[in-house]
């Protein structure tokens, strides 16, 4: 046993000294901002054909454009916690889970490739400005699904955490009588995620490797100016796709969101038996927001991005807190007691 440990990690300690690493270009983590156009970047999957890899970028930068233009977010996050005491031991088992949907639809007039860059993953990396046109009046009809699941729970009694996660991204590009549908899903069991490619009746099969990249952040960086984070282990696109829903997600929350809890005695056992140890809460909002995705960076194999809500809509935001604020309860004037017994009747 013990020449098998040694056997695994010399192992494991060549594969790290011989392990890749990728670059990526300098403006993908200086993303543009203009009021007049929508900056966003698509990437392929990778190892891919020039041609193939650069189109599937390019549809998938359409594809975020029409997301951060305006999107409809439903989100729903439950919790649920149940303890039981063994041994004079207190055992709580939880599980967390949420579902986020994200639809939208724009017309795009035009668009414009701004940076192109390939590296050596064979990952097709593309910066577009798109204009989007909000009347639908004029331009291509692009409508988008996107769909965030996510689940933690505890497997039987043993502590151990489990964790599921699965993105998807849908689209429908209607140009004149064609049509070209975009499909990805992948799912994350416990960190190994599975991803699938579909162009219309195509199914791009990605490849079963694991990948790196190279460090843009330095140690200590500032975590807080990043909403949400993902892992590259298979590529730039995972990661890039669902550190973007992870801060649409949480900006969503943040806007508005209902909480409501149920009673410690709601649950009931196969006996028919009311039992006090099982806990329920619940999230639920749904809210309509233009998003703009500013920086990214890397960092131990993580890529961190940045994005916040459109500026006319975080002023929006600040105008909906003043009010709140502003809102007080009109209490009833008080009178003297000599008022008050003289006009009795009225005052009753």
């Amino acid at each position: 046993m013990k020449e098998l440990k040694i056997v695994l990690f010399i192992v494991l300690f060549t594969n790290s000294l011989f392990a890749q690493y990728y670059e990526t270009p300098d403006w993908f983590f200086n993303i543009p901002e203009n009021e007049e156009q929508i900056f966003v970047i698509g990437i392929s999957d990778p190892r891919m054909e020039d041609s193939v890899g650069f189109n599937l970028a390019t549809l998938r930068a359409l594809q975020l454009a029409v997301i951060i233009n305006a999107t409809e977010i439903s989100y729903t996050s439950d919790y649920f916690g149940e303890g039981e005491e063994v041994n004079r031991d207190y055992i709580l088992r939880e599980i967390r889970q949420e579902l986020a949907r994200f639809e939208s639809e724009a017309f795009i007039k035009k668009y414009t490739e701004v940076y192109t860059y390939r590296n050596k993953n064979g990952e097709a990396i593309v910066l577009l400005a798109i204009e989007v046109d909000n009347s639908g009046e004029d331009g291509e009809s692009y409508r988008v699904f996107g769909e965030y699941f996510r689940q933690d729970f505890e497997r039987s009694n043993t502590r151990a955490l489990e964790s599921v996660r699965s993105i998807s991204l849908n689209s429908e590009l209607i140009l004149d009588v064609n049509k070209t549908k975009t499909n990805y899903r992948a799912t994350n069991v416990n960190g190994t995620i599975v991803p699938e490619t579909r162009v219309n009746d195509s199914l791009i099969q990605p490849m079963g490797y694991f990948y790196q990249y190279y460090n843009t952040l330095s140690q200590g960086f500032d975590i807080s100016k990043y909403e949400a984070s993902s892992d590259l282990q298979k590529g730039l696109w995972y990661a890039y796709l669902e550190s973007i829903m992870l801060g649409m997600i949480k900006i969503s929350k943040n806007y508005s969101v209902k909480m409501g809890t149920v009673k410690d005695n709601y649950f009931v056992d196969d006996t028919g038996k009311d039992t006090d140890k099982t806990k329920f809460y619940r999230q639920v909002s749904k809210n309509t927001l233009n998003f703009c995705l500013h920086n990214l960076g890397i960092f131990n194999n993580q890529l961190y991005a940045s994005v916040e809500l459109a500026k006319y809509q975080q002023m929006q935001s600040l105008k909906n807190i003043d009010n709140k604020k502003n809102e007080t309860k009109q209490l009833p004037q008080k009178r003297f007691f000599l008022w008050r017994w003289m006009f009795k009747d009225k005052f009753r």
